[in-house]
C-alpha cells in the first residue's frame, strides 16, 4: 500500500513507472531503429509488430512519430 501525501498525489514506487504512451512510443521507436523507418513491406516495423501499417502509422501520427523519408534517428 502506498503512502499518500497532503496533495493527495502518492509516492512510492509506483512513481517511476512511465505512462502508457511513452512506452509504446519507446517500444516504436526501437523498431523503426532496427528497420530504418521503414514501417511497411516484408522486415518493414509492422510486420515485425505483427500490425496493420495503416494502424501503426495511425499510432505514431498520434504519437508524434516520424517515419518513412522523414525518418530521423
Amino acid at each position: 500500500m502506498l503512502a499518500e501525501g497532503r496533495s493527495g498525489i502518492s509516492s512510492g514506487p509506483l512513481d517511476d513507472i512511465p505512462a502508457m504512451d511513452t512506452v509504446i512510443s519507446d517500444h516504436i521507436r526501437r523498431v523503426l531503429g532496427f528497420t530504418k523507418g521503414r514501417v511497411h513491406g516484408k522486415c518493414g516495423a509492422a510486420d515485425i509488430l505483427r500490425m496493420n501499417p495503416s494502424t501503426l502509422r495511425y499510432r505514431m501520427d498520434k504519437l508524434g512519430l516520424t517515419y518513412g523519408k522523414n525518418y530521423r534517428k
